[in-house]
């Protein structure tokens, strides 16, 4: 089957030596797709832009992808245009199930206090892993943590930004997930990814997101502490120079500290 731009991948179609099993999710730019890579016989991930053009937008997002190597952050196995204009990018597959995807399935409507704990603690590891490479994730949101078959994998790139300013890609975010400077058009920056991260947590935790001004409490989920709550709210304060200042701070703040660097 010939492969156009605008063509949604059906099961077999060929991009190079990856062949295409079936669709992933779709988001607002891109879908993704679990592809075989026919050379070796290994599952992949294969994100694909629902449109031709911005083509410089997604080099970027393959050149950081490439920077990084770490078992909680999806790396890059292969990039490239077919057809031109349109640029797809290759990442090792996760085998396993966003965190929204399992607070929608297994909420009741939050998920246990200690797997989030655990999961947090995870997170936070890959963004300071991150944020020591002087990058910016831009979206940590429950849909881009994949809970895989050792641990939880931070997914989607397509936001994220280069500190230094080198390599940057669009600005944007999730409603609700995204720090309030963020959205308010300033640069995000690793305190911008530890409000994501705070906000996915409380999520996790009661069923929603945070809203401003609104009055929940975690007083009557189980497991769930004071001191618990007054952490993810000091990830979540509104002004960034007020917030807990990195994600191994909020890790270790939330009873969940880093491995030690080899």
């Amino acid at each position: 089957m010939a492969v156009t731009a605008t063509t949604r991948l059906a099961r077999g179609a060929r991009l190079g030596r990856f062949e295409i099993e079936d669709a992933l999710g779709t988001g607002a730019l891109s879908t993704v797709y679990r592809a075989r890579d026919v050379e070796n016989d290994v599952r992949v991930a294969l994100k694909r832009p629902l449109a031709r053009g911005d083509d410089a937008h997604w080099e970027i997002e393959a050149r950081l992808l490439a920077e990084l190597s770490h078992p909680g952050v999806a790396s890059l196995v292969d990039h490239f245009e077919q057809p031109a204009g349109i640029y797809n990018i290759v990442m090792p597959l996760v085998e396993g199930t966003d965190l929204a995807r399992m607070m929608w399935d297994e909420g009741t409507p939050g998920l246990p206090v200690r797997d989030v704990l655990q999961w947090v603690g995870q997170v936070c590891e890959a963004l300071q892993y991150l944020h020591d490479q002087q990058i910016v994730h831009g979206d940590v949101k429950p849909r881009n943590l994949v809970r895989g078959r050792e641990r939880v994998v931070l997914v989607d790139f397509g936001l994220a930004t280069r500190l230094d300013g080198g390599v940057t890609t669009a600005r944007g975010g999730t409603p609700r997930f995204i720090a309030p400077e963020v959205f308010a058009g300033d640069a995000p920056s690793p305190r911008s990814d530890v409000f994501g991260v705070a906000a996915s947590a409380w999520a996790l935790i009661t069923g929603s997101p945070p809203a401003y001004g609104e009055d929940r409490t975690l007083d009557s989920i189980p497991g769930a502490t004071p001191e618990l709550e007054r952490v993810l709210r000091a990830g979540l304060a509104f002004r960034p120079e007020d917030r807990i200042e990195s994600a191994a701070v909020l890790a270790e703040a939330s009873g969940a500290p880093l491995n030690p660097p080899l």
